[in-house]
């Protein structure tokens, strides 16, 4: 169901599509017109370009009257960082595999949000999954900006030895960014809770004990000490 917004973004479509004034031949033209407005209404929700998502937040600004200085500030991603990672695969090649990480607005926390590892995770298809990471956390009321990292491989063909290395260097070439109250990474498309271990355990060695540079670790739980009865360290 569409909301008053949505309603209004409807029939604002179909003026464009329907040109004021036409007469329609019959019910078959005037459901045809709707259901083409409708469609573009659902390409724009289901994208992820950074100007379509951008599109849906100016339309809510204008409505709210914000100025355009404001506008320019919040659409703007605060960061963009690519690099190249060198590595060196099982069959003794070196592949280069390009990453980005998109830190988008973090006026209300750290910046928050997951690595991707997909062929299609460029830096375009990033920054609009950052700036909806703004928006996400802000309608939530969560203490977090807006991020996300992807790195573009086929996590379905590394080897186990190999998606190790690349998340290793993926975190050597970003650790200045990264950090529990700067940018926290999750686990997102192609990566799970072994992936944010190796980012957590990376970074740990680069800047110190960090276990809550990640969300999503693997789960721990207590060993209990059955002679004294007290709890001892954290085992996987």
């Amino acid at each position: 169901m569409f909301s008053a917004h949505g309603s209004k973004l409807l029939r604002s479509l179909v003026g464009n599509v329907v040109r004021p004034g036409l007469a329609f031949g019959s019910i078959s033209d005037t459901f045809a017109a709707w259901q083409n407005a409708a469609q573009q209404v659902q390409h724009r929700c289901m994208s992820r370009s950074p100007d379509d998502v951008s599109s849906f937040v100016i339309e809510a600004m204008e409505i709210l009257d914000i100025h355009p200085n404001l506008q320019h500030a919040i659409l703007n991603s605060d960061r963009r960082l690519s690099v190249e990672l060198r590595v060196p695969m099982d069959n003794g090649e070196v592949e280069i595999f390009m990453a980005h990480r998109v830190q988008h607005n973090n006026s209300r926390g750290p910046f928050k949000g997951g690595f991707k590892y997909h062929l299609e995770a460029s830096l375009e298809d990033v920054e609009g999954l950052a700036s909806l990471n703004t928006w996400k956390t802000a309608v939530m009321d969560v203490p977090f900006g807006g991020a996300k990292g992807g790195v573009m491989c086929d996590s379905n063909a590394l080897s186990t030895r190999e998606l190790e290395k690349v998340t290793r260097k993926l975190v050597q070439g970003m650790k200045e960014v990264l950090g529990p109250w700067t940018d926290i990474p999750a686990p997102d498309i192609g990566t799970d809770e072994r992936v944010m271990a190796w980012i957590f355990d990376e970074f740990s060695k680069h800047k110190g004990f960090s276990p809550a540079v990640v969300t999503g670790k693997v789960r721990c739980k207590l060993q209990q000490d059955v002679t004294k009865g007290l709890p001892t360290q954290p085992v996987p």
